[in-house]
């Protein structure tokens, strides 16, 4: 059965970005936040994937061959970087330590 697998400094570049994401998602500051947390823990495999496909678009274009290269894998890294960005405003709720609940007063300013 075919395979690709990460090209040596590919796979260092993931693992290094892996055990960073691991201790994110079980740090304190997002114990607060799990609707984030799992967010991001998503991406545990969208990074493997953008790889992929970056890889392979770029053998379909004859620039590439052989195992999923280090340019692939920072591509995936720009993009799950600028995702992220993205996540953070989308659940900046969740993140913030200035919540609101449904019943708790709010003042008014003065008029």
């Amino acid at each position: 059965m075919p395979a690709l697998r990460f090209a040596p400094e590919a796979q260092g570049l993931f693992d290094e970005w892996r055990a960073d994401l691991e201790a994110e998602l079980r740090g304190a500051a997002l114990a607060a936040a799990p609707s984030y947390a799992a967010h991001l823990a998503k991406y545990r495999s969208l990074f493997p994937s953008l790889a992929l496909l970056f890889h392979l678009v770029n053998v379909a274009a004859g620039r590439a061959e052989g195992p999923v290269s280090d340019a692939a894998a920072e591509g995936a890294l720009a993009w799950i970087e600028y995702l992220k960005l993205h996540a953070r405003k989308l659940y900046s709720a969740d993140l913030s330590n200035h919540r609101l609940t449904a019943n708790q007063p709010r003042e008014l300013p003065s008029q």
